[in-house]
């Protein structure tokens, strides 16, 4: 999936060839630019993510779990809708308000720098 706000103009996506293209057209990850792939290094594995390895069962899931946050089931999810689910933790776990706050936060940080 494809996943950044709508200023930058890429949304997540349920098309895989969609993000597929903008994964390719995206800088990539690496020990330079990764804390994971940093450790990874550092521990000697040489593992590195390919979309277009992603097991069909996981992908079926992935899309299953992409139309429950597509809220307006528009195909793309915009940051409002992302946020939504620090929120639906409140019912689903019985959040705090704290806890909340800091899920909003660490969406902001995941999906934002």
């Amino acid at each position: 999936a494809v996943v950044s706000t709508q200023s930058t103009g890429y949304y997540i996506t349920n098309n895989l060839s969609l993000a597929q293209g903008k994964l390719s057209k995206m800088p990539g990850l690496d020990e330079t630019n990764n804390e994971s792939y940093r450790y990874l290094r550092s521990v000697g594995n040489t593992w590195k993510f390919n979309v277009e390895d992603v097991h069909p069962k996981m992908l079926e899931r992935l899309y299953k779990r992409f139309d429950t946050f597509d809220l307006d089931t528009d195909g793309k999810m915009n940051m409002e809708e992302v946020m939504y689910w620090p929120d639906r933790m409140r019912q689903l776990v019985n959040a705090t308000d704290e806890q909340v706050e800091k899920m909003r936060e660490a969406v902001r940080v995941f999906f934002l720098n």
